[in-house]
């Protein structure tokens, strides 16, 4: 019986910017305050962000012309049907995964790379466990299969590990609860195509693990992934082996 309220960043092509232009408040059913009232009341509202520890930003809501093309595209992104979802902001993991140090890996000492190998896999295996309890916490099912990694799908978004700031309030530790909890970026595909909004994990009250549908995306499972190596230079082929042992190392230094 919670609100979710969910700053949307821009999606959906190329040029994309990811800002934030739009708030979607979601009123669950059975919620004491009707979303007619809650309407009025947010219209027009004044809000004040802190964009920097000298730097205020004045925005004003508006509500938005369900009429308009752009807007109705990205009401699709948030709020339409499709099997595939996306997430734009990462999802915060309810639970502590085991702690874990990387292992520094000198040349020739293979055992190390393998002890590092096997706990980037445990932490796969704790970050899925958590994942899936948080659809659990989301009331989500059906779910076909899921896939999480730290990179962001879209340009213009954050890492799943990068560092996100907090509101702290006049307790000095509104949002503490947020900090140190494993973060991962996740792609979900449904057994039959579902409506949004989907918002899942510990923050999804306040915006973050939020998704995008993926309407253009047939579900499956990749088989085959191409890689153009980003040089000046460019390796002659008697360096094969070599880099085929330098990708090795990458993902067992906890690549997804």
């Amino acid at each position: 019986r919670r609100l979710r309220v969910s700053p949307l960043p821009s999606v959906g092509h190329d040029h994309a910017d990811g800002l934030l232009r739009r708030v979607l408040v979601s009123v669950p059913p059975d919620f004491p305050i009707p979303p007619e009232s809650i309407h009025r009341a947010l219209a027009g509202q004044e809000l004040e962000i802190e964009l920097a520890p000298s730097r205020l930003l004045k925005v004003r809501l508006a509500p938005i012309d369900q009429k308009d093309d752009c807007e109705r595209r990205m009401r699709e992104r948030y709020l339409g049907r499709a099997r595939v979802w996306r997430s734009v902001s990462p999802v915060v993991l309810p639970g502590e995964r085991s702690v874990s140090t990387n292992v520094k890996t000198p040349p020739m000492r293979e055992h190390q790379a393998a002890v590092q190998a096997r706990i980037n896999a445990r932490r796969r295996l704790d970050q899925r466990a958590l994942f899936e309890r948080a659809l659990a916490h989301a009331g989500l099912d059906g779910i076909a299969g899921f896939r999480l990694r730290r990179e962001p799908f879209d340009p213009h978004q954050p890492r799943a590990d990068a560092a996100w700031r907090l509101p702290v309030g006049a307790d000095k530790g509104s949002r503490v609860w947020l900090f140190g909890r494993p973060k991962v970026h996740a792609k979900i595909t449904f057994d039959e195509a579902e409506a949004g909004p989907v918002l899942v994990g510990d923050g999804r009250f306040l915006g973050l693990g939020l998704f995008q549908a993926v309407a253009d995306e047939t579900p499956g499972r990749p088989e085959v992934a191409r890689y153009r190596l980003g040089a000046r230079g460019r390796p002659p082929v008697e360096k094969t082996v070599r880099i085929a042992d330098v990708l090795r190392m990458a993902l067992m230094a906890g690549g997804f």
